[in-house]
């Protein structure tokens, strides 16, 4: 339902001039997700494997998956621009720009970001943006008294979390928290499971299915106390930059405002 809210903000904002990108392969999901997003799924002619949201996504030609695409099957479809991801994708994009293939590349670092994004992909279909009414799912910002001290742990072995450049902690500031290493310049930084409890954080989000509760000095961190640790979230949602990090945006919200009152 709410994915569907923001296709009709899309439907209320005028139009662009007409594209000559036809053929699109994108090789991430949060690219394709971007492509439906602004109604141009028609000119989808590959994907990865990994790219299965919306389910219609799943119905067109596969490339390989997001860490290995096939070069050849990309060629093979003739497309008039690629969409990659960086840093991840890098070689591949190499390797296309020397064969003359336009090449599209997204790293967003906040969610301002990713609907600038958005909008250049909107400009190169020559199709409408609702920029404006997304600005306004994200301002003005939660302001409380006191704000949480938050916790994203993406994987277990090693412990990997979020750091400043990266969207996620982004996604904290917007929704009223405090990332707990956002003083660390590296995007998904390796930290010690001691420098976690150091923190202390109030809410910790857990985006891996590794049990946490043996670990030493977790039943004493303010959030475990609290009550306020989640997993089961949506992975897509919160991990992919694109579209539904507004679903995401609003989830975390929600989940900081059930946390506030209890600091």
């Amino acid at each position: 339902m709410r994915y569907l809210v923001l296709l009709t903000l899309l439907s209320c904002v005028g139009e662009r001039q007409k594209s000559e990108v036809k053929r699109v392969v994108s090789l991430a999901p949060s690219l394709t997700e971007m492509v439906f997003f602004l109604g141009a799924q028609n000119r989808l002619v590959g994907v990865t494997t990994f790219c299965d949201y919306p389910p219609e996504a799943k119905k067109i030609t596969k490339i390989g998956d997001f860490s290995n695409p096939n070069l050849e099957r990309i060629v093979a479809l003739k497309p008039d621009l690629v969409l990659a991801a960086l840093p991840e994708q890098r070689r591949i994009v190499a390797e296309l720009s020397k064969m003359g293939i336009s090449v599209f590349t997204s790293h967003p670092k906040t969610i301002d970001a990713i609907i600038d994004e958005m909008d250049s992909l909107a400009h190169l279909f020559g199709l409408p943006f609702p920029e404006d009414s997304l600005k306004k799912l994200i301002y003005p910002l939660p302001n409380f008294d006191r704000k949480p001290k938050v916790y994203i742990e993406l994987a277990a072995d090693p412990i990997i979390t979020v750091g400043h450049p990266s969207y996620l902690n982004d996604l904290i500031i917007k929704s009223g928290g405090i990332n707990i290493f956002a003083s660390v310049e590296v995007e998904f930084p390796v930290v010690s499971w001691e420098e976690v409890v150091r923190a202390d954080p109030d809410l910790i989000l857990i985006f891996h299915n590794q049990r946490c509760e043996e670990r030493l000095g977790w039943k004493e961190l303010t959030a475990v106390k609290n009550g306020m640790v989640f997993s089961g979230l949506n992975e897509d949602v919160f991990l992919r930059p694109g579209p539904r990090i507004f679903i995401a945006l609003s989830e975390l919200r929600r989940i900081i405002e059930g946390c506030v009152p209890r600091l």
